[in-house]
């Protein structure tokens, strides 16, 4: 399976106040045949890429693990106090990504996807995820690509900076709010 990782902000999943999002969701499920979007959006309002795959007749599925998934999975407590700290570079935070239960999470969508027998499929999931899951779906045989969303012009022009940190073995990312 030929599987296309878009790392993001949440708030552009679901509100793309420039249309760009939505311009590249368009493009990349032309370019590499889409069959299945899938996405990080647990508890979101519809997104920009759930309205597309009912537009052009694509399977959707969110992929992310429902509250009982993650009490019964053991990472319910872990990612209600994910560690969140104020940077004082602006109006800034960073957000801790957890090697246990994000790595839990991770599994959990890559068995989701793979589920559906797809040539090509889209992952749409929070910028913090983009290496760890492409990682995964590599190990399970896909080939993976990687757009990391925060790096493209038009997002920090819209919604300032975002960049992932890595250092002495953890791994956070910093974005304005």
């Amino acid at each position: 399976m030929d599987v296309t990782i878009i790392g993001l902000h949440h708030t552009v999943q679901w509100k793309d106040p420039t249309g760009e999002f939505q311009t590249l969701l368009e493009d990349l499920v032309r370019e590499y045949r889409v069959q299945l979007i899938a996405e990080e959006a647990y508890k979101l309002p519809t997104t920009v890429g759930c309205r597309l795959a009912y537009r052009a007749n694509l399977q959707w599925v969110e992929i992310d693990l429902t509250d009982t998934e993650r009490l019964q999975a053991g990472v319910e407590d872990e990612l209600n106090n994910r560690p969140h700290r104020p940077l004082f570079d602006g109006n800034k935070v960073a957000v801790s990504y957890l090697a246990n239960a994000d790595g839990v999470r991770e599994a959990h969508w890559v068995n989701r996807v793979m589920q559906h027998h797809v040539s090509s499929a889209l992952v749409i999931c929070g910028v913090l995820h983009l290496s760890p899951l492409a990682a995964k779906f590599t190990n399970s045989g896909c080939i993976v690509k990687e757009l990391n969303v925060c790096d493209q012009d038009w997002y920090k022009n819209a919604f300032g900076p975002c960049k992932i940190v890595e250092e002495n073995g953890t791994r956070w990312c910093e974005l304005s709010v």
